[in-house]
């Protein structure tokens, strides 16, 4: 089977990445140990924001919320995007001067960035009560996709309408090298000849690039975030709170709240040593 372009793991960025590349002509095949979206993607918190550390990552943030938001245009499939926007909370004078800094920075590269009163934060939020004494920045663009599977679905749906080919089930057992360059892919299946070999297999990025004799120095970490059980006091069209200086995030979620956490020092992950039984279907 001969193809411009591999792209290994359709998570998010594989079938983003398959998307793109199908909307420049190319010709591309997917190739999933599982299936699409089975990991890390459909297990995400689907958010989108806007204030990032530097600029080009800022720049990169903004691009992918306008992608999100107008998906239907370019993609030609629907997308629901939650248009909230989100408030970023410091309840520190360490981490209030952090935000203000990230004020500054982030007006200067673009983004839509508000410092906002508690009396407002306390009026656009149900599930949040300030002590009065926060330092909070109000960013309208932040988005967020309430079922990060739905986007999978979305991608999934464009990329067959340009024709991609997307092998679910067929894991990737070789990447053959001809004078310092991918040739292409063997699977379970199959030999795939092809020019471009993109390596978007998330956790398994490390493992994956062993096979074509490339070492990449990552080490996937755990995350946790759970979703709670229907609350009467909850509006679903409240906006993204990120307490900055808990670390911890929080949106609307099946008519309960989405609570996730960022650890100092997180678990490291070894995906070969999972069970089967760690993924999850679509």
């Amino acid at each position: 089977m001969d193809t411009d372009v591999v792209v290994i793991g359709a998570g998010a960025l594989g079938l983003s990445t398959a998307l793109h590349c199908a909307l420049a002509g190319r010709s591309v095949v997917v190739a999933e140990r599982g299936t699409a979206g089975s990991q890390a993607s459909g297990r995400a918190a689907g958010l989108f924001k806007s204030v990032q550390a530097d600029e080009l990552r800022t720049r990169l943030a903004r691009r992918s919320i306008a992608r999100a938001a107008s998906f239907g245009d370019w993609a030609g499939v629907p997308l629901e995007v939650a248009r909230s926007g989100g408030f970023l909370i410091a309840r520190t004078a360490q981490h209030r001067e952090y935000l203000a800094r990230e004020l500054a920075q982030s007006r200067g590269w673009g983004a839509d960035v508000r410092e906002a009163d508690p009396a407002l934060v306390a009026g656009r939020v149900s599930f949040y009560r300030a002590a009065g004494e926060e330092f909070a920045l109000w960013c309208p663009e932040d988005i967020y996709i309430a079922e990060p599977t739905a986007l999978i679905e979305a991608y999934l749906a464009a990329c067959r309408l340009l024709g991609v080919v997307v092998a679910e089930h067929e894991p990737v057992t070789g990447i053959p090298v001809t004078g310092g360059r991918v040739t292409g892919v063997h699977t379970t299946d199959r030999a795939i000849s092809a020019p471009v070999v993109v390596d978007a297999a998330g956790g398994w990025v490390r493992q994956v690039a062993e096979l074509a004799g490339a070492p990449v120095p990552l080490a996937p970490v755990r995350h946790q975030l759970l979703i709670t059980g229907p609350g009467r006091g909850i509006d679903p069209a409240d906006p993204i709170v990120r307490v900055v200086d808990a670390a911890v995030y929080l949106r609307p979620s099946r008519g309960g709240l989405m609570f996730g956490g960022f650890e100092t020092d997180p678990l490291p992950f070894d995906p070969r040593q999972q069970p089967p039984s760690a993924g999850c279907s679509r």
